[in-house]
């Protein structure tokens, strides 16, 4: 684009004080003479502003100076370097040209930067292009492999029938205590139903493993794995609808809290878990028929260790080897050893806490349990001043004298409690 020069104007302080007088070219009826003007700059500032004119007469002899084709007309070059004089001598100096080229090698040098920054936002974009499109094959290459259930979420190989595994966040199912009435019944009931069934074929059992890690059969005559007592109490619906949740592959979680409010999690099933429901009623005739009514057990086995609930038509009471404590787990010292792993007992080290840990019987010394004959509180061992003979699978291990007789026998005097209290 080109200004005519006598379009152009140049405001400046001319220092002579006469001034030279351009004819009108706004049809005002009135000249234009700088020297009536205002100053808008300083002796050595210069500015540029497009007026009117109407012929190259006009042109001030500063502006013909930078008119470097002398065709009374100032391209946006020409202009430019007006720009650049800002002293007004009427040309550019070695300084001025030292800044132009200063300030081109600069756009030089962003332009450079610019097309660097595009140059790897393409790479980075056709990378991501290769991805989706290795992500989109991938996907078209296993859905053509694998089928996918709707109800279960699981992903299941079609020619081989096996399930992929999947790894899902796992949902928590929190099992309350026991209230200590309510524990102990329970536990007298699994002890009444074992007394005719001594080998082993009772479903607490059967919970437990032998020594050579191998679970507990029915057939097995031989099998005395530790019995496992009721944890804990969740009601009928529940247990169903976590019978159907595991059915379908999914993780869930089961959640133990104790009466301190300690809690411990372990994993209940997840893919791979396998789900067992019994239906039947008592064998015995002497328990109650309305406990026989619509009862079940729901047996989970994960990993090797399994969860039962034993359900009566309304609630289910919680027990398995999923529940158990390892060593150093919270336990409550008022269950003996019932809450700990095979050759654990619960300890505390303040006697007025009501949650332990589960420690190693070797670490200990030799617990404690209520003798069934004398009705006192005796040590598992064959020779010593309390020894009350080796203690059964039903007894309930105590790590010292204090909780045994505290817990078991606390209405008795705690001399009276144990045969010899000087020998402790």
């Amino acid at each position: 684009m080109k200004t005519r020069i006598a379009d152009t104007a140049l405001l400046v302080d001319y220092g002579d004080k006469s001034g030279t007088c351009f004819p009108d070219g706004m049809n005002t009826g009135k000249g234009y003479c700088p020297k009536h003007k205002k100053r808008r700059f300083g002796r050595k500032k210069v500015a540029f502003q497009l007026k009117r004119r109407s012929s190259i007469e006009t042109l001030d002899s500063y502006a013909r100076k930078y008119d470097v084709d002398g065709d009374g007309v100032l391209d946006d070059v020409e202009i430019a370097m007006m720009k650049r004089d800002k002293e007004g001598r009427g040309h550019l100096t070695n300084e001025d040209i030292y800044n132009i080229v200063a300030d081109q090698l600069n756009a030089r040098h962003d332009v450079n930067n610019l097309r660097k920054a595009i140059a790897g936002l393409v790479c980075f974009v056709f990378i991501l292009a290769l991805s989706n499109l290795g992500t989109s094959m991938a996907s078209a290459i296993l859905s053509k492999e694998t089928h996918a259930d709707q109800e279960s979420g699981t992903l299941t190989i079609i020619s081989t029938g096996e399930t992929l595994g999947v790894q899902s966040a796992g949902e928590t199912i929190e099992i309350a205590p026991l209230p200590y009435d309510v524990r102990r019944s329970r536990r007298n009931l699994v002890l009444e139903e074992l007394e005719g069934d001594r080998q082993g074929r009772h479903t607490h059992r059967l919970l437990s493993k032998k020594k050579s890690g191998s679970s507990c059969k029915k057939s097995d005559t031989t099998c005395t794995g530790k019995i496992i007592f009721d944890s804990g109490k969740i009601s009928q619906k529940d247990a169903e609808t976590i019978k159907s949740k595991c059915d379908r592959s999914k993780t869930l979680n089961v959640k133990r809290v104790f009466e301190d409010g300690t809690s411990d999690s372990n994993v209940l099933c997840k893919p791979g878990s396998s789900v067992i429901e019994k239906k039947g009623k008592n064998k015995r005739s002497n328990v109650r028929k309305s406990r026989g009514e619509d009862r079940k057990n729901i047996i989970i086995t994960t990993e090797g260790k399994s969860t039962n609930f034993a359900c009566n038509g309304s609630d289910c009471f919680v027990s398995g080897t999923s529940l158990l404590q390892s060593i150093g787990e919270p336990c409550d010292v008022l269950h003996g050893d019932d809450d700990c792993e095979e050759g654990l007992v619960c300890e505390v080290e303040d006697r007025s806490d009501v949650t332990g840990v589960c420690l190693s019987r070797s670490d200990l010394g030799k617990p404690w349990y209520v003798s069934s004959e004398a009705q006192i509180c005796v040590q598992d061992c064959e020779v010593g001043p309390n020894c009350g003979g080796r203690a059964q699978d039903y007894n309930e291990l105590f790590a010292t004298p204090e909780l045994c007789c505290g817990t078991m026998l606390s209405y008795m005097n705690f001399r009276v409690c144990i045969p010899d209290w000087n020998a402790l």
